[in-house]
């Protein structure tokens, strides 16, 4: 069970959910609408099944490579046989289209595995091109809910933007952590990136609320911590980047909250709540990172 946990990221997996649940909150503020648990349930579901697809069928297409660079890994270590693992993903991705069905959201979720496999079997080669196209598989990943009503005629472009700041910050980790193996430094732009990600959540936020309220004033002040601290060389900085990797998907749950905020409204529970949430599973993500280590 171990293997099958690492090989599906499983700690940070839940960054892709709460990313849906952010940027589809700010859907209904925008729009003035609700839903339901259950479709709610689905689209969470959908989103960690999309994150696992992708993180499956990458350590399968590199299980050659891995074999030589990173033999500790479920497949070349042996804990996981190839052809376990191909049928385990297709049957993960079978899992994230029911949900996408039932949620009504199958158009974002089938383009967010299309964009993993596509990133997976090919683009990750590019650095740039690799990142630009994973990026995209995150957004729509976290953008299940505004797509699905667009696609019904209710845009909302705040919400849909937002999905685009998610996936400009998941570009910046995918540049990040491709640095130290093509020797290329691209600090700027991810420095760049991870500042737009999240000054333009909160302005978004800030807009679809309406108005600036305490959650989204204490979203405000945590995203100009964020991209002045970065700017000042907080992120990328010297040192192991595999660890500076993992504080930045981190990084994605104080994200989603900078995003719900438009949804949290003045009260001070939810807001404080929402960001205490944030942290905790933040740092319970590294926990878990350990644990799992072998």
């Amino acid at each position: 069970m171990k293997a099958w946990l690492r090989l599906a990221r499983v700690p940070f997996a839940f960054t892709a959910a709460t990313d849906a649940l952010a940027v589809g909150l700010l859907a209904h503020v925008a729009l003035g609408s609700d839903a339901t648990t259950t479709r709610w349930a689905a689209v969470l579901g959908a989103a960690v099944l999309v994150y696992a697809f992708g993180m499956m069928l990458n350590d399968w297409a590199d299980r050659t490579e891995d074999a030589l660079h990173a033999p500790d890994r479920p497949i070349p270590s042996g804990a996981l046989r190839p052809t376990a693992v191909a049928v385990a993903i297709l049957i993960v991705a079978a899992g994230a289209l029911a949900l996408g069905h039932l949620a009504g959201t199958l158009p974002a979720v089938g383009a967010a595995l299309v964009l993993a496999a596509l990133y997976d079997l090919g683009t990750k080669r590019s650095v740039i091109g690799g990142a630009a196209v994973l990026g995209l598989a995150r957004a729509a990943n976290a953008a299940q809910v505004p797509l699905a009503a667009a696609l019904a005629g209710a845009v909302a472009p705040t919400a849909l933007l937002a999905a685009l700041a998610v996936g400009a910050y998941a570009a910046a980790i995918t540049i990040h952590s491709a640095q130290a193996e093509v020797g290329v430094r691209y600090t700027l732009l991810v420095r760049t990136l991870v500042g737009l990600a999240f000054a333009g959540a909160a302005v978004l936020a800030w807009v679809a609320a309406g108005s600036f309220t305490l959650a989204t004033m204490f979203a405000s002040m945590l995203a100009f911590g964020v991209a002045s601290s970065t700017a000042f060389g907080r992120t990328p900085r010297p040192g192991p980047i595999p660890k500076q990797v993992r504080e930045m998907l981190g990084g994605l749950y104080v994200l989603a909250y900078v995003i719900a905020s438009a949804a949290l409204g003045a009260n001070a529970l939810w807001a404080l709540g929402g960001l205490v949430a944030a942290w905790g599973m933040a740092i319970a993500s590294q926990l878990v990172v350990r644990a799992l280590r072998p």
